[in-house]
C-alpha cells in the first residue's frame, strides 16, 4: 500500500506532457517566448526535441517543456512539426547498443521520469554505443546516467532489435534521427528520445506522456 501510494504522489507531481515536437523553422533556430506573442527568452535550435501540452497541440502558439532543467513556454505551431509525422524509415541509419546492468543503490537515487522508487529489481543504463562500420564508439555518459529500464534486464540491446520488438520506433527528419523508447506500461509512461546527428548523440529528452 505504501508504494502504491508513492507511484500515485510521483505521477500527479511530474508535468505530463501529449506529444513530441521537433524544431523545423528554416531560419535554423526557434525563438521560446514567455507567453504567446511575448517576449522572447530562449532560443532551440533545427532538429531538437521538446514536449508539447496537451491542452495546446491544436493551438497558434503551444506551450512546451524543454531541456535537461525542464524549462517551459512558448512556440509558434508553423516552426514545428509533431514527432509522429516524421518519416520512419530505418534503412541507413546508425546502430545504437543499449547496455543495462542491475540499478545501484536504486532506493537512494534520483531517476530521471520519477522512476525513483525502491523496486525490488531494478535496471539502468550503463552506456550507450554507436556503431560505425566496424567501429563502436561509446557515448558521452550524459546521454544514459539516471535511466531506469525497468524491461531491459542486464544485457545489450542493439537498436534494431528493439524496433523488430516494438520497444523502440525511430524517426527521421533530414540528417536527424530519433531513437525513441518507451519506459513503462498503462495509460501514462515515460520516455526518451536520443537525437543522433552525424554520427554521435547530441541530445536527450526525458519525460512522462499521457
Amino acid at each position: 500500500m505504501r508504494n502504491l501510494y508513492l507511484i500515485i504522489l510521483l505521477i500527479i507531481s511530474i508535468n505530463c506532457w501529449g506529444q513530441i515536437g521537433i524544431v523545423t523553422d528554416s531560419d535554423g533556430f526557434l525563438n521560446v517566448r514567455k507567453s504567446p506573442s511575448g517576449k522572447v527568452i530562449d532560443t532551440l535550435q533545427e532538429g531538437e526535441v521538446f514536449f508539447i501540452s496537451v491542452d495546446s497541440e491544436n493551438s497558434i502558439w503551444i506551450a512546451i517543456e524543454y531541456g535537461e532543467d525542464y524549462k517551459t513556454g512558448f512556440v509558434h505551431h508553423s516552426r514545428i512539426i509533431e514527432i509522429t509525422k516524421l518519416e520512419t524509415s530505418a534503412e541507413n541509419i546508425p546502430e545504437l547498443l543499449f547496455n543495462t546492468k542491475p540499478a545501484q543503490n536504486s532506493e537512494n537515487r534520483k531517476f530521471y521520469g520519477g522512476m525513483n522508487l525502491p523496486l525490488t529489481e531494478s535496471f539502468e543504463l550503463d552506456k550507450i554505443d554507436i556503431v560505425q562500420n566496424t567501429d563502436t564508439i561509446q557515448q558521452d555518459f550524459k546521454y544514459s546516467k539516471n535511466v531506469l529500464t525497468p524491461f531491459l534486464p542486464s544485457g545489450i540491446y542493439s537498436s534494431s532489435n528493439l524496433v523488430s520488438k516494438g520497444k523502440l520506433k525511430l524517426y527521421r527528419y533530414k540528417d536527424f534521427v530519433y531513437y525513441r523508447m518507451k519506459l513503462g506500461d498503462g495509460s501514462e509512461y515515460y520516455e526518451s528520445i536520443w537525437v543522433v546527428r552525424n554520427g554521435k548523440i547530441i541530445q536527450r529528452l526525458i519525460g512522462w506522456i499521457v
